[in-house]
């Protein structure tokens, strides 16, 4: 027999779900270290194809609890028991009991929660650790959990770090990406979660705006990303069903934007993963490399005549195109191979910008293999908005902001070289130019 909820039901049960704790006191930059983890694994989710996890008060309160308690101990505990608290509790064991009350399924064992630990200097050094050990990463790109919350704090000369992950039954978090246009949804996959009793393995969509009325054209297909809907106002609804059970989701378009680094967008709509996957190496970064099997892509076509875009003539064919404007430059692997970017530097006068400066714990990506057809961002810290990344690019890697007058591709040409040797001379913005690497 179907079970199907009533959407103000499931709203008002949403609602009262969503009750969360009131924020433990942390200083700016703990709170900022506790965001910038977030970020950075959800960035690392988008990449392997795991919807983003969304932020929730309670599980943050838990964390900051675990983390307060383990720094008053003579020395921090190794292995498994970091995660010990007080009473030598496991992690699920107090999520289940007050002040937290985490709903569990079908019986209080069935719990979906879990918490990952690191001692460090900082965000970068944590992303590493969780990558390189296979518990950690089970943990951290698991489709099981859908939110999230962290605590940073202070500790010798970098943080301890506590993340605890977790999902509610009937609760399918939406999070919007409004620089890319897109929806970011999750799904059950929690194993108890059988039975008709809980949603399970989604299999379509459909939006409704602030007063019920229908987005679109009706039932969609389930995916993980979709794009956001035309006309929402400040606030839309997204109803998702197994076929047994629906759940309605509320998003407000102010508060409920995914927290991910600047200008990361998801890759395209899509709920499998592409032909050719991405494999996991360890380059310097620390971050994932592309496979051996090049993915080839035809050069970017020109720009439409009588559209002002200068077309510049590669030198010995084209391994990188720079797409640029007033707003934005865009860094693109045009060659259909993985690059090596090290020592590449735009120049203008005294204004330099080295793709070092793309270094960061956000970079998706390794520099010195750099995925074909991938891209690198940088704009003005003072965009009211992130640029988009041009249609070229199949995923932004990494994205910076520079002051304002540092932007060496406006006002004039400029040149790109690597390692002392020019490169290129670049034209006047906006255009788009495209060099070979030696």
């Amino acid at each position: 027999m179907r079970r199907s909820l009533l959407p103000c039901l499931m709203l008002c049960l949403f609602l009262l779900l969503s009750r969360s704790l009131p924020a433990a006191a942390q200083s700016p930059g703990e709170r900022d270290a506790g965001a910038a983890v977030i970020a950075a694994l959800n960035a690392w989710r988008l990449e392997e194809r795991r919807w983003p996890l969304k932020p929730n008060d309670t599980l943050r309160a838990m964390a900051l609890a675990q983390a307060s308690y383990l720094l008053t101990l003579p020395t921090l505990p190794e292995g498994g028991d970091i995660h010990l608290g007080r009473q030598g509790e496991r992690p699920q064991e107090r999520a289940r009991r007050a002040p937290y009350n985490w709903p569990s399924y079908n019986n209080p064992e069935q719990i979906a929660l879990t918490e990952i630990a690191y001692d460090g200097v900082d965000v970068a050094a944590a992303l590493r650790f969780w990558k390189g050990s296979e518990i950690h990463r089970n943990a951290a790109l698991s489709s099981v959990y859908r939110e999230i919350g962290a605590a940073a704090l202070k500790h010798g000369s970098g943080y301890l770090f506590i993340v605890v992950l977790a999902a509610r039954p009937n609760v399918l978090p939406a999070q919007v990406n409004l620089g890319a246009g897109l929806v970011y949804l999750s799904d059950e996959r929690y194993m108890y979660a059988t039975g008709g009793r809980w949603i399970h393995d989604a299999a379509r969509v459909r939006f409704f705006d602030a007063e019920g009325r229908p987005l679109g054209s009706g039932w969609q297909p389930w995916q993980m990303t979709l794009p956001l809907p035309q006309n929402t106002g400040d606030r839309l609804f997204v109803m998702i069903s197994d076929g047994t059970v629906d759940v309605l989701t509320e998003v407000r378009l102010d508060r409920d934007a995914a927290l991910v680094p600047a200008g990361l967008a998801a890759l395209p709509p899509t709920a499998t993963p592409p032909p050719t996957a991405i494999a996991t190496a360890t380059p310097r970064s620390g971050a994932p490399a592309p496979s051996s099997t090049p993915i080839i892509v035809p050069s970017a076509p020109p720009p439409p005549p009588g559209s002002g875009i200068p077309t510049p003539t590669p030198r010995g064919g084209s391994d990188l195109t720079l797409i640029y404007d007033a707003r934005s430059l865009t860094i693109w692997n045009s060659a259909g191979r993985a690059l090596d970017l090290t020592g590449l530097l735009l120049e203008q006068g005294e204004r330099r910008l080295p793709i070092g400066a793309w270094q960061t714990p956000w970079l998706s990506g390794s520099l010195q293999a750099f995925a074909a057809r991938d891209c690198l961002q940088v704009w003005a810290w003072n965009e009211p908005a992130d640029p988009p990344a041009p249609s070229d690019c199949r995923y932004v890697r990494g994205a910076i902001t520079v002051d304002p007058l540092d932007r060496p591709w406006l006002g004039a040409p400029f040149n790109v070289s690597r390692n002392g040797q020019r490169l290129a001379a670049c034209p006047v913005a906006p255009g788009r130019c495209s060099f070979a690497l030696n």
